[in-house]
């Protein structure tokens, strides 16, 4: 991406140990990068953006509203990129969204967690 923002965004999704709250940044950082922005969609599918990602997705983590960004920022990234779809293929996105709507904690209050990983899955496949 311009300015190596993109890159550097990806170093932290991949960094091994990283805490819940900073995965959580980083994936808002990629959703505000990645929408509407076919640029800093290829530079994070060619980064492996879309594999980091739903590797956060399959990991157990504490906070929901990190596997929310996590389907949102894999959503952004694959949302008309026939590229980043076939990563997302390639790194068991459809499974990781499908277990997330199997879990029981998904079926929250607000139903956010489904939304987010039933918009995954449409923009996956």
């Amino acid at each position: 991406g311009r300015g190596g923002g993109v890159e550097a965004v990806i170093a932290v999704l991949k960094r091994v140990g990283a805490a819940d709250n900073l995965l959580e940044k980083a994936c808002w950082a990629l959703i505000n990068m990645t929408a509407g922005d076919a640029d800093n969609q290829r530079a994070a599918g060619h980064g492996g953006a879309v594999e980091a990602v739903i590797a956060v997705l399959r990991r157990k983590h504490e906070a929901d509203s990190l596997l929310e960004k996590a389907c949102l920022t894999v959503s952004n990234m694959t949302a008309g990129d026939a590229e980043n779809q076939k990563a997302a293929g390639r790194g068991d996105g459809v499974e990781a969204a499908t277990a997330m709507l199997r879990k029981e904690h998904a079926a929250s209050a607000d139903g956010c967690m489904l939304e987010k990983a039933c918009l995954l899955l449409a923009n996956m496949l």
